[in-house]
């Protein structure tokens, strides 16, 4: 899938995560900027999370900025894909 715009997802509140994606140029790949409070316990995790719902779309040139507040692993799989929607259609 093509990403065109930035597509953000999510909130700053206790127990979520806030998912900006931004486009960009092919042969780029992927660029996670993770920011948690709990990035040193569950950071691999989530950036695993964010990875695998990437494959899913076949999205392979982006960026994507991550304010984790906690959040489980099925909210984290949700932002992420309501993000990339949100790029997809250009909304």
């Amino acid at each position: 899938m093509k990403l065109k715009v930035m597509g953000l997802a999510g909130t700053l509140e206790s127990s979520d995560i806030l998912i900006t994606i931004f486009p960009k140029e092919k042969g780029t790949g992927r660029i996670i900027d993770l920011a948690s409070p709990v990035k040193q316990q569950f950071g691999d995790q989530i950036i695993f999370t964010i990875k695998d719902v990437l494959d899913k779309y076949s999205i392979e040139d982006v960026l994507i900025s991550v304010r984790d507040r906690g959040a489980l692993d099925f909210t984290i799989r949700a932002r992420t894909e309501t993000a990339i929607m949100r790029s997809i259609k250009g909304a």
